[in-house]
């Protein structure tokens, strides 16, 4: 019993969490309330509080889920011994970067961080952890331009904390674009050509 009961309030939090996922993207996240949260998952606001201190915790729970997604990713791109570092970290840009297209749930996420939120009130204080978990990625993403030298793909003295920074900067413009206007970036035909035409120009 004890068993189920714990399988039920796990499966009611993902209920939870997809719910306010789809209810930001609608709404955006100020215009969200934990009453529409309710609603939308089909519970009471209390079986939300009971899973969540507030909006800005479930916030930082799906930022938290999209955020080890990636890094375990990150982490098994190394494992693909058969690349080259800079060919591991390439394909692993396109295929994120494809994924928001084919993948709706990361879409939505990817929508509404970037067009639909506003760190301010309950989710400034957020904003601290979001760049310590991008100093975290970005750390592990310099490692892959450090062995790239190692191996002579690129130059000696090369900085890496520049160009992790510049790829991310790179692919979070991609991303934002493709959110603002898909019409004005193809991510099924321009991701490979953007990404390549980007690891082509640092060697």
């Amino acid at each position: 019993m004890a068993r189920k009961t714990k399988e039920e309030a796990q499966n009611t939090r993902k209920k939870i969490l997809d719910a306010a996922l789809d209810v930001f993207y609608v709404k955006g996240v100020g215009h969200s309330s934990l009453e529409d949260i309710a609603e939308a998952a089909g519970v009471t606001r209390g079986a939300v509080y009971w899973h969540f201190k507030n909006k800005a915790d479930i916030f930082n729970e799906l930022h938290q889920e999209i955020h080890m997604s990636f890094m375990d990713r990150l982490i098994n791109t190394q494992t693909q011994s058969s690349l080259s570092p800079l060919e591991q970290l390439s394909l692993l840009c396109i295929e994120s970067v494809e994924d928001i297209e084919t993948d709706l749930h990361k879409r939505k996420f990817f929508t509404v961080f970037f067009l639909k939120c506003d760190y301010a009130g309950d989710l400034a204080g957020l904003l601290s952890i979001q760049n310590a978990q991008k100093a975290e990625s970005l750390k592990i993403t310099e490692s892959f331009f450090k062995r790239a030298i190692e191996k002579g793909d690129l130059p000696k003295g090369s900085d890496t904390n520049l160009l992790a920074t510049s790829l991310y900067c790179y692919i979070g413009g991609i991303i934002h674009e493709y959110l603002r206007n898909p019409d004005f970036i193809n991510l099924k035909k321009m991701t490979r050509p953007l990404i390549e035409l980007y690891f082509k120009n640092m060697i």
